[in-house]
C-alpha cells in the first residue's frame, strides 16, 4: 500500500485530537490566562479610580469597564495571538511533531489541525476576558446591558486573535525561533498604529487599523481610549466592515501557512532531525566544570569519554560564590545585549533632539528600562538552561541563581545609565521646569528597578517559560504607560504599587516617593529570586525531559 493511499485513511479528525493531546498543559492554552488577567486588571483599575473621584463612568455601563478594556485591543491582543502561534510551532518542531511526523498524514491535514487548536484557544481566550466583566456587571446591579456590543466585539477579536496566531505559526515555520521575539514586537507595533490612525478617513488603505476602527462604538472610546463625547462621529462607525476585513485577512494568514506545507514532506523523509538554534556553543559538562574549579591552582584531573568529550569527576567540591559567577558569567549572552544596547541609546538620543530631554527620559523609564530588563532576564535564562542540570550538581541552586541575576545587573545598570546620561546631558532647548519629570530622581532608582524586573522576567522565565514572560512584559509595560504615565492616576494611593514597570517614571513625577520605590524593588527582586531558587530543582529537571 502506498503513502499516499494510507495518509488518506487517516482523518481530519483524528489529526485534530492529536493536536489537541500534545497541545495540553502548554502555552497555547495557558495564553488564556493573559485576557483573564487584563480583563481583571481594568475592573480592579476602574473601580480604585472611581472610588479616589478621579474619574467617572458618565453613565455607562458597568462602571464603564468596556471603555477600561479598550487595552486589550490596542496593545494586548494580537501580539499575544501571534506568540500563541509562534509558540505552538517552535515546540512542534523541538518534539518533532509529537510522533506524528513518523505517521503518512497530510501535511495539510497537520497545519489545519494546528490553526484549529489556534482558533479554539483563541475562542476560549475571549470568554476568558468577558466572563470577569459581566460578573462584575451582575454584583455590581447594573444588569446584562448591552450583549449586542460586547458579543460584536468578542466575535471581532476571536476572529482577529486566530489570524494572528496563524500568522505567528507561518512566521515560525519561516523564521523558526528567532519568529518567539519578533512577532510579538510586530504585532504590537501594528496595534499601536492601528490605534493611533483608527479615526482618519483613508482607514480602508490602512490594514492596521481594520480591526481597531469597529471597536470604538462599542466600547465608546476614541484610539487613544479616552470615552468618545456625545455626537462623536465614531459612534457611528459599522462593525460589519472590520469583521469582514478581518476575516478575510484569517482566511490569507490560512492560505499562507498552508502553503508552507511543503516542508512537512510525508513519511521517512521527517525523520532527519531537527536543530536548535540559540543555544551556547559550550557543552553543559564544560560549565559545570568551569562552576566547581576551585580558584587556585591545584584542579583535581578530569576523565574522557569515549566521544572525546570531558567528563567530571564523581565527587568535586562545590564552587565559591566567585567561581561560580565567573563560570555562568562566560556563558552570557554579552554581545546580544551589547548589540541591542545601541538602537536603545539611538532611540533615545533621537527622541531627546527632536522633542526634549523630558521625553526622553519618559520614554527611557516607561518602555527601555522595562524591555531591556525583560530580554536580559530571558535570554540569561536561555543561556543557562541547557547546563543548568549540570550546574546544580556542583553548587548551590542558591548560588547559581544570584550569580545569574548577578552577571545580568552587572550589564544592566551601566548601559541604563549610559542610555539615562544620553537623555539628559548637554544643552536641551526644548526642556521645561514646570511639570516635567526629575530626572535626578529617575537615575537614583534606576539600578534597583533594573535589579528588580530582570529579576522577575528571570524569574518567571524559569518557572513558566519564555512566552509567558514575553506576555507578562507586554501587560506589565501597557500597566506602566497607563498608571505611571498618568500623573493624575498614579496619584491614587496605593495605585502605582501596581505598576512595578513604570516605578522609574513614578520616582520621577514624585521625587517623595523614591525611598519607596526602592524598598519595593529590593523586595521585589528578593522575592523573584527566592521563586527562581525554590524552582531551580525543577526547572533542571524539566530542562532534559
Amino acid at each position: 500500500m502506498s503513502i499516499a493511499s494510507t495518509a488518506q485513511r487517516v482523518s481530519l479528525l483524528d489529526v485534530v485530537r492529536a493536536e489537541a493531546l500534545r497541545s495540553r498543559r502548554t502555552f497555547t492554552w495557558g495564553s488564556v490566562a493573559a485576557p483573564l488577567i487584563m480583563s481583571v486588571w481594568a475592573i480592579n483599575l476602574a473601580s480604585a479610580l472611581e472610588a479616589a473621584d478621579l474619574s467617572t463612568a458618565d453613565g455607562r455601563w458597568a462602571g464603564n469597564i468596556l471603555a477600561w478594556m479598550s487595552f486589550y485591543p490596542n496593545a494586548v491582543a494580537l501580539p499575544v495571538g501571534a506568540l500563541v502561534g509562534a509558540m505552538h510551532e517552535w515546540r512542534e518542531r523541538r518534539v518533532r511533531g509529537g510522533g506524528t511526523l513518523w505517521r503518512p498524514t497530510d501535511p495539510r491535514r497537520i497545519l489545519t489541525a494546528r490553526c484549529l487548536i489556534i482558533s479554539a484557544s483563541s475562542l476560549l481566550a475571549q470568554i476568558g476576558w468577558l466572563a470577569p466583566v459581566l460578573l462584575y456587571a451582575l454584583s455590581t446591579g447594573s444588569g446584562w446591558g448591552n450583549p449586542g456590543d460586547y458579543l460584536a466585539f468578542a466575535a471581532l477579536m476571536w476572529v482577529s486573535v486566530t489570524g494572528a496566531g496563524m500568522l505567528g505559526l507561518a512566521a515560525a515555520r519561516v523564521l523558526g525561533p528567532l519568529a518567539v521575539g519578533l512577532v510579538p514586537a510586530a504585532a504590537f507595533a501594528w496595534s499601536m498604529a492601528g490605534a493611533l490612525q483608527a479615526e482618519r478617513q483613508d482607514w480602508l488603505i490602512r490594514p492596521w487599523t481594520w480591526m481597531i476602527r469597529p471597536t470604538l462604538p462599542l466600547l465608546g472610546v476614541h484610539g487613544n481610549s479616552v470615552n468618545l463625547e456625545p455626537g462623536a462621529a465614531a459612534w457611528t462607525y459599522p462593525v460589519w466592515p472590520g469583521m469582514v476585513l478581518q476575516a478575510g485577512c484569517a482566511l490569507a494568514a490560512l492560505a499562507l501557512t498552508l502553503a508552507t506545507s511543503a516542508r512537512l514532506a510525508p513519511g521517512p523523509a521527517r525523520r532527519a532531525p531537527l536543530t536548535q538554534t540559540g543555544r551556547n556553543n559550550a557543552p553543559p559538562e564544560a560549565l559545570a566544570d568551569a562552576v566547581s574549579a576551585p580558584v587556585r591552582e591545584g584542579r583535581e584531573p578530569t576523565t574522557v569519554k569515549p566521544t572525546g568529550r570531558p567528563q567530571a569527576p564523581a565527587i568535586r567540591p562545590a564552587g565559591g560564590p566567585r567561581s561560580t559567577l565567573r563560570a555562568l558569567s562566560a556563558v552570557l549572552p554579552w554581545r546580544l545585549w551589547a548589540l541591542l544596547e545601541l538602537p536603545l541609546v539611538g532611540l533615545i538620543g533621537l527622541v531627546r533632539v527632536v522633542y526634549g530631554s523630558q521625553y526622553a527620559v519618559s520614554l527611557l523609564a516607561l518602555a527601555g528600562v522595562p524591555v531591556a530588563c525583560t530580554v536580559v532576564g530571558i535570554t540569561t535564562w536561555a543561556s543557562l538552561r541547557e547546563a543548568w542540570r549540570s550546574v546544580l550538581m556542583r553548587t548551590t541552586v542558591v548560588r547559581a541563581v544570584l550569580a545569574a541575576l548577578t552577571g545580568g545587573w552587572a550589564f544592566l545598570a551601566p548601559a541604563l545609565g549610559a542610555a539615562w546620561a544620553v537623555a539628559v546631558v548637554g544643552p536641551d532647548p526644548a526642556s521645561r521646569a514646570d511639570g516635567g519629570i526629575c530626572a535626578v530622581y529617575v537615575l537614583m532608582v534606576l539600578p534597583w528597578v533594573a535589579l528588580a524586573l530582570s529579576a522577575l522576567a528571570y524569574a518567571v522565565t524559569q518557572v513558566r517559560g519564555t512566552a509567558t514572560a514575553i506576555v507578562v512584559a507586554i501587560i506589565g509595560v501597557l500597566a506602566g504607560l497607563v498608571i505611571a504615565g498618568n500623573q493624575l492616576i498614579a496619584s491614587a494611593p496605593g495605585i502605582w504599587l501596581t505598576a512595578p514597570w513604570g516605578w522609574a517614571q513614578i520616582a520621577g513625577h514624585f521625587p517623595q516617593r523614591w525611598v519607596q520605590v526602592v524598598g519595593m524593588c529590593w523586595l521585589l527582586a528578593a522575592a523573584s529570586a527566592a521563586a527562581a531558587a525554590a524552582a531551580g530543582r525543577r526547572a533542571a529537571r524539566a530542562a532534559r525531559e
